[in-house]
């Protein structure tokens, strides 16, 4: 026989509802909602990821077909609507580009340092630091040249940036740290142009050097 009868179970079940039957609501929706949210969270950054390549496909078209005002209308869209997306730094990259062909400098300067706040440490990030270094170098900001430059070494980009590092300081005149940093950018140059060009730098800093002489 049970040791409660039917009327004391039903008691007991009304009792611990309303001690916990709230709770208990609330902890499923919030757990139904957690669900179907992480969802459809996933279903939209693929959706924007989608346009968003589209669209950059379309900029990169634009471009070959010279077309500077479709380039700048999807640029400028990659950069307000799908800032989320790796394509947005790559917009900015490209809106860069256009920008120096046109003679517009400031605007070039704008756009490189969207792409190095939309890169998230991404190599557009680098290349948009590198990219903005050489046109502040241009106007003779050697100072804030090295501030731009990581304080730590990136991988990849080692001869790169000591490279400009050795061209900011042959501009304010600090001849022997500029060597310094190009013999060791020369560890981490490959094979190439850029190879070549550190060799090229460090040839004419043992040429005029009074002690070779």
């Amino acid at each position: 026989m049970s040791a409660y009868t039917d009327q004391e179970e039903l008691d007991k079940l009304k009792t611990w509802w309303k001690e916990y039957g709230t709770a208990l609501i609330i902890g499923v929706a919030i757990g139904v909602a957690l669900l179907f949210g992480g969802k459809f969270w996933k279903s939209y950054q693929e959706q924007q990821r989608q346009e968003a390549s589209a669209l950059y496909e379309r900029m990169l078209s634009a471009q070959r077909r010279q077309d500077v005002g479709a380039v700048r209308d999807a640029g400028n869209k990659l950069e307000q609507d799908y800032s989320r997306t790796p394509y947005a730094a790559l917009a900015a990259l490209t809106l860069a580009r256009t920008a120096v062909e046109a003679g517009d400098v400031a605007g070039a300067r704008a756009q490189l340092d969207t792409a190095i706040k939309l890169g998230g440490g991404t190599a557009v990030e680098h290349v948009a630091r590198l990219r903005l270094a050489r046109l502040m170098l241009d106007a003779r900001e050697a100072d804030s040249v090295l501030a731009l430059i990581p304080s730590k070494q990136v991988a990849g980009f080692e001869a790169d940036y000591l490279e400009l590092k050795g061209d900011a300081l042959t501009a304010l005149g600090k001849r022997a740290d500029a060597a310094a940093a190009y013999q060791e950018a020369a560890k981490y140059a490959r094979q190439g142009r850029a190879a070549t060009s550190l060799t090229l730098k460090l040839d004419e800093f043992s040429a005029s050097n009074p002690k070779n002489h």
